[in-house]
């Protein structure tokens, strides 16, 4: 079974099926900002598979590709393209209509699925996961997104509708509210960070999500159909984020964003 690949901590690179196999590593010299991919030339982070290779009688971590080390530059940069992007309200995003934000993210959903595969094998050989662990994350985010589809829906319905409250008559809209963080663990890193992104997103917010995923591509894909409103930013840095909102003024529209560098050993 194909399975069973994977529930060794090691194997030779042959005894890997054909068909799971990552030919060559992925080298990740993009980066997506301001609704566009940027070529990165500087310097790289290699990623390393809990699955290792036994050669020559030596065990080693398998290098399945790398990613941009960026600066603090470089994420203050999506900071204020996500800022620009919102507008303070007045954003072409947060403007649009429910129905267009759904027309947007469903075609996302439907090209998601075609990158099912790649995907899939992309969790196993990054995180470790077993087949169909990696499937059923898959699987049930794109049935999150569905689902959050048809939520939005529902409630764009009821609030359509005029609303009787201690002799006022009116209607009760949700309204987006500024720029989100959006973040994933490294064990669910599709699930959990969809499951943050998709909802800001669906209601009008601009994003910036810092994955913890090796796969730009996908994440470029998301933005092919909403790259032209730049609404999402997309970060992998050696830093960790803390973010504060000023107490005394939390309705502005903007976070501010402060890093801390940390050395790894990955």
């Amino acid at each position: 079974m194909p399975d069973e690949v994977f529930t060794s901590t090691s194997s030779r690179p042959d005894a890997v099926p054909h068909e799971y196999r990552i030919p060559s590593p992925i080298e990740q010299r993009g980066y997506l900002c301001d609704g566009a991919i940027r070529e990165w030339t500087g310097p790289q982070q290699n990623v390393l598979s809990p699955i290792c290779e036994a050669t020559d009688g030596t065990v080693r971590p398998t290098v399945i590709g790398s990613y941009p080390l960026l600066t603090e530059e470089h994420a203050l940069d999506a900071l204020d393209a996500a800022c620009r992007a919102y507008d303070h309200g007045r954003g072409a995003w947060p403007t649009m209509s429910v129905a267009e934000r759904i027309g947007h993210v469903g075609a996302f959903a439907a090209r998601m699925k075609e990158q099912r595969d790649a995907v899939v094998k992309l969790l196993m050989w990054e995180i470790g996961k077993t087949l169909p662990d990696a499937e059923k994350e898959f699987d049930r985010t794109l049935d999150y997104i569905r689902d959050t589809i048809e939520a939005l829906k529902d409630l764009d319905r009821v609030s359509s509708r005029l609303v009787l409250e201690q002799g006022v008559i009116g209607q009760i809209r949700r309204a987006p509210l500024g720029v989100a963080l959006c973040m994933g663990p490294f064990n669910y890193p599709l699930n959990e960070t969809f499951t943050t992104l998709i909802p800001a997103l669906i209601m009008g917010n601009t994003v910036i999500v810092f994955h913890d995923f090796n796969f730009i591509q996908f994440f470029g894909d998301f933005v092919y159909h909403i790259n032209h409103l730049h609404v999402v930013q997309v970060i992998k840095l050696e830093f960790v984020i803390k973010t504060l909102l000023d107490p005394l003024d939390p309705f502005q529209d903007h976070v501010r964003l402060f890093f801390t560098h940390v050395t790894t050993n990955t």
